[in-house]
């Protein structure tokens, strides 16, 4: 009698699908995706060692065309060049030095902003006394006879566990923090006088900088100008009028 083994359903093992919180990063890799990649990676990996060690074993005296454009220095020493030494055009170096304007000129709006910031603490400091202490809670518990008599004496009033909870809570809520360092206090103030004579030589060096590169961009537009040498010394340029179409 034959065998009844291979009549029966074989279960079917089917690979794990992407979960759907990963849908996002695209198909689930499988093994067999895997053996692909690692294959593509260690073949252009041989190919690059193998590229290193011809460069390493080529003969530097074998002629190539990059001799015809190569320079040497008078020890025979190959000079290569480099990308940054390749000349740009009057419209690429204009369009760099504009970009720099504009970053120029928002620096000197933030340090502006901050320098007056930094002036409007200064200028309120005396205004800005430290916040009074918060009145000593009155004991509700004892009584207010002030030396008087016990016909005189007010009655005492006594408020209940959760009330004084409450009162309690609220005192704490409005308790002002712990003091921060300000304008209030000296080192605070000592310390924003710094910032602010740091920033003011900072702001200075930046508008020194930012007129020097206005004056190139226009140095670099079409016109006729002349240069003029002042009595102190002072160079400043002066374009020809224009005729407006």
């Amino acid at each position: 009698m034959s065998s009844l083994r291979h009549n029966v359903a074989k279960k079917q093992h089917r690979e794990r699908a992407q979960p759907a919180a990963r849908r996002k990063w695209g198909l689930l890799e499988k093994h067999k995706d895997y053996v692909l990649r690692a294959r593509d990676y260690h073949s252009k990996e041989q190919r690059l060692k193998l590229l290193r060690e011809k460069s390493k074993t080529r003969n530097p005296d074998e002629f190539y065309h990059g001799m015809l454009s190569s320079k040497t220095d008078k020890f025979g020493i190959k000079q290569a060049e480099r990308e940054s030494s390749l000349a740009l055009s009057n419209a690429e170096v204009l369009l760099l030095k504009t970009q720099d304007e504009g970053y120029l000129t928002t620096a000197v709006a933030t340090e502006k902003h901050k320098i007056a910031k930094l002036e409007e603490q200064l200028a309120f400091a005396p205004a800005a006394a430290a916040p009074a202490a918060p009145a000593a809670p009155i004991d509700d518990d004892s009584d207010y006879d002030y030396g008087l008599s016990d016909e005189e004496a007010p009655k005492k009033t006594r408020l209940s566990k959760r009330a004084r909870r409450a009162k309690y809570a609220g005192e704490q809520r409005h308790t002002p923090a712990a003091p921060v360092l300000n304008a209030t206090s000296s080192r605070g103030r000592d310390k924003i006088v710094r910032e602010l004579s740091d920033r003011r030589e900072r702001l200075q060096q930046l508008e020194r900088v930012l007129g020097e590169v206005q004056l190139q961009r226009q140095l670099m537009k079409p016109g006729q100008k002349k240069k003029i040498v002042k009595d102190d010394g002072k160079v400043v340029w002066k374009w020809k009028a224009q005729r407006k179409k």
